[in-house]
């Protein structure tokens, strides 16, 4: 340490500076000062951001209706790349495929998914009803362009087959460890092409929203951290034929599991129970070993019980694929959530999407209180920038590439 002083002291000696255990103290303790202050000039930056988020989310919200959604999510300094966000906002079709045509392909192509045989012959009169509101081009073109950054055969791959993907193939590239250009054909999914699929998000804008009957009424229901559906049939619906946790949650459900607690089983056992043949996916990488055996014991436990629920694994994180979004948003958004990666695989297997449950705010348009969550009172969360996606899902559904539902549903016909 004393040389260390004296190291330090030396490098003050062109400005004047005597080489004394007091001054460099002093000189140390001067610099300490001016980092506590930066520190907290940076946290109050952070609280007026906080601050900012909650007084505009309601100017926000009513400007989905405006011209001010446009406004909003354009900064006054543009990059390129929001240039071009415009450019496919105001011209999509060609803008997309322009989009599509600049990315490049990283891993090898594969085939085209088989087409569900569970699908209805007959058309639902719940979807008749909304089918108008899609644009078919648009929507295809976002499918091409999602394919580049999501495919299911990459991210929902069976996990009874994680050991032979481990052996043969190379999870970066998705080839087979043979060969650098064919893609691992050893593994398969249990996911198939869709027509209509409803992505249901958690927020707390579905409680009263007697949205359940038409999410029900899509080929296929996608949600995340596999939530209560029962209590709240009316409002979210049942039907659950996909949903991705993240880490936090494959832990609490492997603790759930293995829990004495007659009551917290039967709770966790329930969200397996009705909806058969649901496919439970992990959406981070696997590689750990250690979260392979919850996802393994999580698998054995259920299977047990004898619940038919497939089991699936990613061969790299959903979050891989947030290339697509910096090119529709225009904006380096560092951390998007995972209900808008959710949202990017869905479109690769998705004709048609439906979008429920995705609203960051803490009221509605009309000014009424709303938890974050549906079924509980937790406060929302910083760490994504969830008033630039809601604003991406506006100009979507706008354009005729989605169908984004916040509000109640029509009764049914």
């Amino acid at each position: 340490m004393r040389r260390r002083f004296q190291y330090l002291s030396t490098r003050f000696r062109p400005l004047g500076f005597r080489r004394t255990t007091f001054n460099v103290f002093l000189a140390l303790s001067i610099l300490g000062v001016i980092m506590v202050i930066y520190g907290i000039r940076l946290g109050s930056e952070d609280e007026t951001i906080i601050v900012d988020y909650d007084t505009d989310s309601r100017e926000i919200i009513n400007s989905t209706y405006s011209r001010e959604v446009e406004e909003t999510a354009t900064d006054s300094e543009e990059t390129s790349s929001e240039e071009e966000s415009e450019e496919w906002h105001l011209n999509p079709l060609p803008a997309l495929k322009a989009l599509w045509s600049k990315t490049e392909r990283t891993v090898p192509v594969m085939p085209e998914l088989d087409s569900a045989e569970t699908q209805a012959s007959q058309p639902n009169p719940i979807i008749e009803r909304v089918e108008k509101h899609w644009n078919e081009e648009r929507c295809q073109a976002m499918q091409n362009l999602s394919r580049r950054f999501y495919d299911p055969r990459r991210h929902v791959i069976h996990l009874r087959e994680l050991y032979k993907f481990e052996r043969y193939c190379n999870s970066s590239t998705f080839t087979l460890k043979t060969s650098k250009t064919k893609f691992c054909d050893v593994v398969s999914t249990p996911i198939r092409q869709y027509r209509t699929c409803a992505v249901v998000g958690n927020g707390g804008i579905l409680l009263n929203s007697s949205c359940g009957a038409e999410i029900d009424a899509h080929d296929f229901v996608v949600r995340s951290n596999l939530p209560p559906t029962l209590p709240y049939r009316q409002d979210v619906g049942i039907k659950t034929n996909f949903t991705a946790v993240n880490f936090e949650r494959l832990i609490q459900v492997r603790d759930q599991l293995k829990s004495s607690n007659p009551r917290v089983l039967d709770e966790v056992f329930t969200r397996f129970t009705i909806s058969p043949g649901m496919v439970f996916a992990y959406g981070l990488s696997l590689q750990d070993v250690r979260n392979q055996r919850r996802m393994a014991g999580t698998a054995r436990t259920v299977r047990e019980r004898g619940l038919p629920v497939t089991f699936a694994f990613a061969h790299r994180s959903y979050m891989d694929g947030k290339g697509m979004w910096y090119l529709l948003s225009g904006k380096q958004n560092h951390l998007p959530s995972t209900g808008l990666n959710l949202v990017g695989l869905a479109w690769s297997f998705c004709d048609r999407i439906s979008l429920y449950g995705y609203f960051p705010f803490d009221s509605d348009i009309h000014g009424n209180k709303l938890p974050y969550h549906y079924y509980d009172q937790k406060l929302a969360e910083g760490s994504h920038n969830m008033a630039n996606e809601f604003i991406i899902y506006r100009r979507l559904h706008d354009l005729g590439i989605i169908r984004h539902v916040f509000g109640r549903c029509e009764a049914n016909p």
